[in-house]
């Protein structure tokens, strides 16, 4: 099955609006058409964001989550981070997909 890693924009934006790309993505991963993929620091910022910008929204997250079925994976090491350092913002960094996934 298609392995797709969900970033906290999509899971944030899905959970705030019942109509929108991100909330699609999120049905499509439902029904199974392809396996959701977090990391535990997404899961984190979702929380923390949803929670002080649209608290409204939380009650939607969780649910999402219990329907979702998410391959949750640790977070990246700081090794496989520094190799993106030039490339990508230093508060980006710690959103990256593991390093298995990484080209």
């Amino acid at each position: 099955m298609l392995r797709v890693f969900l970033n906290s924009s999509v899971i944030i934006a899905g959970s705030a609006s019942s109509t929108g790309a991100s909330r699609a993505v999120l049905v499509v991963a439902e029904v199974g058409l392809f396996q959701a993929v977090v990391s535990e620091q997404v899961l984190e910022e979702c929380q923390r964001n949803l929670a002080k910008k649209l608290p409204a929204a939380v009650a939607t997250f969780s649910d999402l989550l219990t329907r979702l079925n998410l391959e949750v994976v640790t977070n990246p090491s700081a090794e496989a981070s520094a190799q993106w350092q030039s490339i990508i913002e230093a508060k980006e960094l710690q959103f990256l997909p593991p390093r298995s996934w990484q080209m």
